[in-house]
């Protein structure tokens, strides 16, 4: 008979795990963290000297007067105002009056003093911070036995563990990467999480970032919230003394409103437990003997009920709550996914916009570039079809426009040279003309020039000397002189003509070689804007691809979301339905014939327990109607 009562409280709690396990099977998108099976973790993270540590060792039950040397020690020797730990840490009591360090790798250390202890400490935090552990197994520390309250020490021998994690805002950088790997690993695997910070820094609890931490306001029922320092602010002292604040309730409920006027859309809530120990407690001791005395048993109060509480995880309701009000974290987690998809396709029709611009303004390039190549085509044509005029050659009056003085050989050459000038400038301005038309044709392509040289053929005249005096007496010896100026004028204006003739050919086959060049320059740069077209069009495919498969997966997400939401409504229906197998199960048991009037009695007690356990954390008394109980 003691056995069968013994096998039946084992098996109390076995239909609702089967239940549970049903239950779990059929989400789409929600992925439960794994938990190593018969273990209960409970994780602590928050930030450096917020307090972590001193909280796990007053839960393990030490002494109050040894909590400060013994945390003191764990610093390994470092200041005060950085973080005591340095790696995930488990803290265990020993067997015996010594200290013992365990590495992850198996090695052991055994230190008989606290003095022994620190140094070990700061050889561990030393090879941290160098990036000589790699390990993010947790480090065991198991304490002198002599350090706990006995009492404490026999009723705390449980299986729940308590993580000591390294703080999240770690200022030496060579510790970041080892600290967000111990994060990492531990923080999903946790039965329980509890989440330390200040009580003067509330706020920051609705701003963390960490995943799964960021859940707290989602599964109250895996989070604690512990704010540490709550006696620190002179406005809850004040409240304290004049009687606003006269409880551990009061004071509990005070905290968790100022937490939860920072927080929106949550409808359960995670327990907050406003506390003070460690150097503050001590200073409050010392300098308010009055709030020292008022708040103590406040402060005894609220750590035995986190601790029950943190004892609670053992039990299997403790199972059944944590996957109650799943809804809001699914409607929170949908949310994010859908937040995701949407910033995803968002960035992709930006990309694909921007990428659209760019394929338009290249093909606009590309299209100009081959108009560049008309015109330039264009211009070597008009460059040469051009032909340089040549200037008339001049004019000296002649006999008949001349008086009686004018008839004279030195006016006739007067006459002669200034024509000659004329003649020069005339050809200069034609060549400045010429050069200044092909410039502005050349300058349009930001292509070389160089303008002709302008050589001018000077020439002389020398009259026959047969007659006395300069002056002229017959017309037929004027007209003799006359013929060889205008003969030489002409010489001058053909050998200046020939002259710049032929610095035009070389200046032309010169930006004939410059136009080849310009028009192979933007025939390789419309090639590279080719390429650069197609590697554009294959993004923009690419683009809409990737806009159209999100889509898609918002749309599934869309379904995939409604179904688990709407699943996490029905935990009850898989507890009732594993309650009625189970109860099938006893009727059969009941009613057969093997079964003695003794085995019958415990099975019907058993029959009554698991009722009244359905009806409590189902919380419907529906489970027994269907019974007929």
């Amino acid at each position: 008979m003691q056995s069968l009562l013994s096998k039946l409280e084992k098996e109390r709690w076995d239909w609702t795990r089967r239940g549970a396990q049903e239950f779990r099977k059929g989400f789409l998108r929600l992925k439960e963290t794994g938990r190593k099976k018969g273990r209960v973790l409970i994780g602590i993270y928050g930030p450096t000297q917020v307090g972590k540590t001193t909280l796990i060792l007053k839960l393990l039950g030490l002494r109050e007067e040894v909590i400060i040397p013994f945390s003191k020690a764990l610093r390994g020797r470092r200041r005060y105002g950085n973080s005591a730990t340095v790696t995930s840490t488990l803290y265990q009591p020993s067997c015996d009056d010594l200290f013992y360090v365990f590495r992850p790798d198996g090695t052991k250390e055994i230190c008989s003093s606290l003095e022994e202890l620190e140094t070990w400490m700061g050889i561990i935090r030393d090879e941290v911070e160098r990036g000589h552990v790699k390990d993010t197994r947790p480090l065991t520390i198991q304490i002198s036995k002599a350090f706990f309250q006995q009492d404490e020490l026999v009723r705390r021998k449980q299986t729940i563990e308590v993580l000591d994690l390294p703080g999240d805002d770690s200022r030496e950088e060579r510790e970041v990467d080892h600290v967000d790997r111990c994060l990492e690993e531990y923080l999903p695997h946790c039965s329980m999480c509890i989440v330390m910070e200040n009580a003067s820094q509330v706020v920051a609890l609705s701003q963390i970032k960490r995943e799964h931490v960021s859940d707290w306001m989602w599964l109250p029922h895996q989070f604690t919230i512990v704010l540490s320092k709550a006696l620190s602010s002179a406005s809850v002292k004040d409240q304290i003394r004049s009687g606003k604040l006269s409880s551990a309730s009061e004071l509990q409920g005070f905290f968790s409103g100022e937490l939860y006027r920072h927080v929106e859309g949550t409808a359960a809530k995670a327990k907050v437990y406003p506390l003070d120990f460690g150097d503050t407690w001590a200073q409050i001791k010392q300098s308010d003997p009055e709030l020292y005395d008022i708040a103590s048993p406040w402060m005894d109060e609220l750590f035995l009920r986190l601790a029950e509480d943190l004892s609670s995880i053992y039990t299997p309701e403790y199972e059944i709550k944590a996957l109650k009000n799943m809804e809001s974290l699914l409607q929170k987690k949908k949310k994010e996914n859908y937040e995701r998809l949407s910033a995803k396709k968002n960035d992709d029709k930006a990309e694909l916009e921007g990428l659209s611009r760019s394929l338009k303004a290249l093909c606009i390039k590309i299209e100009n570039q081959t108009e560049k190549i008309k015109r330039v085509n264009e211009v070597e044509e008009m460059i040469e079809g051009l032909s340089f005029q040549q200037p008339p050659s001049g004019y000296i009056p002649g006999w008949t426009e001349r008086s009686g003085k004018e008839r004279s050989a030195d006016s006739l050459k007067s006459d002669f040279y200034y024509a000659l000038g004329q003649l020069e400038k005339e050809y200069r301005t034609a060549v400045n003309l010429w050069n200044l038309e092909v410039h502005v044709l050349m300058d349009e392509y930001a292509l070389p020039f160089s303008p002709i040289d302008f050589q001018f053929a000077e020439k002389t005249v020398h009259f026959d000397a047969d007659y006395v005096i300069s002056k002229y007496f017959r017309q037929s010896s004027f007209n003799r002189d006359l013929d060889s100026c205008s003969d030489a004028l002409e010489e001058a204006s053909v050998e200046t003509l020939q002259k710049t003739n032929r610095a035009i050919k070389r200046q032309k086959q010169a930006m004939k070689k410059s136009f080849r060049q310009k028009i192979s320059s933007i025939e390789m740069s419309i090639a590279l804007l080719e390429e650069s077209r197609e590697t554009l069009e294959r993004r923009i495919e690419s683009c809409e691809k990737s806009i159209t498969k999100i889509e898609l997966a918002i749309e599934k997400a869309r379904i995939e979301w409604e179904h688990d939401i709407q699943r996490s409504k029905e935990l009850n229906l898989y507890l009732k339905a594993a309650f009625v197998n189970e109860i099938k199960a006893i009727q059969d048991k009941l009613f057969s014939k093997q079964t003695s009037p003794l085995e019958k009695w415990a099975y019907h007690q058993y029959w009554n327990i698991i009722t009244a356990d359905a009806e409590r954390i189902t919380e419907d008394g529906s489970v027994t109607s269907q019974q007929g109980i």
